[in-house]
């Protein structure tokens, strides 16, 4: 292949080589399927030959859709580089070529040349790119990195400091998160390397980095490590420890701000002066992929930590009292009757309102025709104990349950970008809230965003268990950090709750947690390290 020749697929790509070394290609040609070199007899001693790898189609990643989140991984078939090499050493120059044309083709595709590309980054170390009233960030030149790899930096782990592997169980940024805040809290010194290693851009994104400066702030730490896809980062303690006060962070792009409570919470309950109101205000994508959308937050995480731990109030800015002492241990393990769903369908920009009103039609009607069964009032073998038919204490049906799903637009002139999305709460005669979200997508009609929303909300309501699954490991770190026994019952363990024990469990080695079968479901009961406030 000549220099400067555009590329627009990878297969034709591989025409041309195999054009160009027709001697050393493997017969089969490019895009084989499987891994199975030939027969021996057809090919000479020398023959090699680069194809796609069967295993990703030659992306260089392989996608595994988890409960509500997308993981990605790098295929260790080809090393993430989407091509197969069999042979000698003709078919390594072979394979070069190839990644050099896939890269030229990123770039082309990205929009702007290398050298514009690299004055942006001059002028700001986080090059954005405006799409409307939102921002998105612009990885660097693909031409100047390998792909999927993320940044080495030197970082020297602090004396005594706790190391955590970033790439442990679910490998994502909720070890970041989960760390970095137990560590403020306890003044610890901190060390997470491989982090992110098996995602398709290992390190740390805008909205990971975001996070960490936020605490850092809060705590008054210092961090070391902190550039967009770094795979190591060190936190070291500093004076007095987290302190009360207004903060402000921007992840500056798309990038989940309701992240970013999951890891500032928690150290704002613990700053000082005690009894002082802390304000957290946050810039971002309030609706992001594989994040809890901003509706869950308010009406699911909030009211749950308010009523369990007297934690926050509800808003996009958050206010939240310091404790000065130890969190209350809670027993989440009775879900009630449900009593009431509650739902949000939302649709701003350019996004209609007809798009609204169709997912709040979708998500009440699946809603409504489920609403008879007693699985979903009880929760599954909770209904036969309780007996079907539900008779009140004097005789009469139950009341019926309150269902209120209701349609908001937002137009272009009050909305950041466009989007939409369907909020569904579930209560329970205990207090119990269980939640279930879904986003709008291109292409997807907005009749079946709401009934993603309605199935998934009753499948929680269904299962019995006293927290979703979405909640389920948002709430260890508050059970680790509390002063005795704390449970929740649970469906199936995700693995974020896995990862969430087994990092708490590293930073807080006094806290005790245990798991036990119950039947179908799950209880996980924690003794607390009873961790107070510094004075």
């Amino acid at each position: 292949m000549e220099p400067g020749v555009s590329v627009q697929d990878d297969r034709a790509t591989l025409e041309q080589l195999r054009a160009k070394y027709q001697q050393n290609v493997v017969p089969g040609g490019p895009g084989r399927a499987d891994d199975q070199p030939p027969a021996a007899a057809s090919v000479a001693p020398s023959a090699s030959a680069a194809r796609l790898c069967g295993a990703c189609s030659g992306s260089g990643r392989l996608t595994t859709t988890y409960e509500h989140r997308r993981m990605e991984r790098r295929c260790e078939g080809c090393g993430g580089d989407g091509v197969l090499v069999v042979g000698g050493a003709g078919a390594k120059g072979a394979q070069r070529l190839v990644l050099g044309a896939r890269q030229r083709a990123a770039s082309s595709r990205a929009g702007a040349s290398c050298a514009a590309r690299r004055a942006a980054a001059a002028a700001n170390p986080l090059p954005l790119r405006r799409r409307g009233a939102c921002s998105a960030y612009r990885a660097p030149c693909m031409s100047s990195a390998r792909p999927n790899a993320g940044v080495e930096q030197h970082v020297v782990p602090p004396r005594g400091a706790v190391h955590v592997d970033g790439s442990q169980l679910e490998g994502g940024g909720q070890i970041l998160r989960n760390a970095a805040a137990l560590a403020a809290i306890e003044r610890a010194a901190l060390y997470v390397h491989r982090i992110r290693a098996g995602r398709a851009k290992p390190g740390l994104s805008p909205q990971h980095l975001t996070g960490l400066r936020l605490v850092a702030d809060i705590a008054r730490s210092e961090l070391d490590g902190g550039a967009a896809r770094s795979t190591a980062i060190a936190l070291t303690p500093g004076a007095g420890g987290a302190a009360a006060g207004a903060y402000v962070a921007d992840t500056h792009t798309a990038g989940s701000c309701t992240l970013l409570v999951q890891q500032a919470l928690p150290v704002l309950l613990f700053a000082s002066p005690p009894s002082t109101v802390s304000t957290l205000t946050l810039r971002g994508g309030t609706d992001a992929a594989f994040a809890p959308p901003i509706g869950y937050v308010e009406h699911v995480l909030l009211p749950s930590l308010r009523r369990l731990l007297g934690a926050a109030a509800a808003g996009v800015a958050f206010r939240v009292p310091a404790r000065g002492a130890a969190l209350p241990a809670f027993d989440l393990t009775r879900r009630g009757r449900l009593v009431r769903v509650d739902g949000w369908a939302f649709a701003a920009g350019r996004v209609g309102a007809d798009a609204a009103r169709a997912m709040a039609r979708a998500a009440a009607d699946d809603v409504r025709a489920a609403l008879g069964d007693p699985a979903v009032l009880w929760g599954g073998g909770a209904a036969a104990a309780t007996g079907a038919g539900c008779s009140s204490a004097g005789g009469g049906k139950v009341a019926a349950v309150e269902l209120d799903v209701r349609a908001v637009h937002e137009p272009p002139g009050a909305a950041v970008g466009d989007g939409g999305g369907v909020v569904l709460v579930a209560s329970t005669d205990n207090g119990v809230l269980l939640g279930a979200s879904a986003l709008a997508e291109r292409g997807v009609p907005a009749e079946a965003v709401g009934a993603v929303a309605a199935r998934d909300l009753l499948a929680a309501a269904r299962s019995g268990a006293a927290v979703d699954e979405w909640l389920q490991d948002q709430l260890i770190i508050f059970m680790a950090l509390a002063a005795g026994q704390s449970a929740m019952l649970t469906g199936e363990l995700s693995l974020h709750t896995r990862t969430a024990i087994a990092v708490a469990q590293q930073l807080l080695p006094a806290a005790r947690f245990e798991v036990t079968q119950r039947g179908e479901h799950y209880v996980v009961r924690c003794a607390g390290a009873g961790t107070t406030a510094p004075s």
